[in-house]
């Protein structure tokens, strides 16, 4: 089996997971908020990179298009968030999900 097959078998699921767990949440709370504790978890996931020795801040000549990468990425979960918490899951996530078609 190739490498790289589990990985994105797990990411499509954790994609998935995201348009459900997030309108769910928003039921309860406003996209801004989701955002937060979005971010809360990615500190989370920074600090054990950088304790478990995987990962370490450094500049390359790869360090802006990374940055405009977390940006790009950022926004598009806004964008998913507001789009969430006006519209059905049930279109909004596979509309969202075009871009893998």
């Amino acid at each position: 089996m190739a490498k790289w097959l589990v990985p994105v078998m797990i990411y499509v699921v954790a994609l998935g997971a995201v348009g459900v767990t997030s309108k769910l949440a928003l039921k309860h709370l406003h996209w801004q908020d989701l955002v937060l504790w979005l971010g809360v978890g990615h500190l989370c996931s920074i600090v054990v990179l950088i304790v478990a020795g995987l990962a370490r801040p450094s500049r390359s000549p790869g360090t802006p298009l990374t940055v405009v990468t977390a940006l790009v990425a950022c926004t598009g979960l806004i964008a998913l968030y507001v789009a969430l918490a006006s519209g059905e899951a049930s279109k909004v996530v596979p509309i969202s999900a075009a871009y893998q078609r």
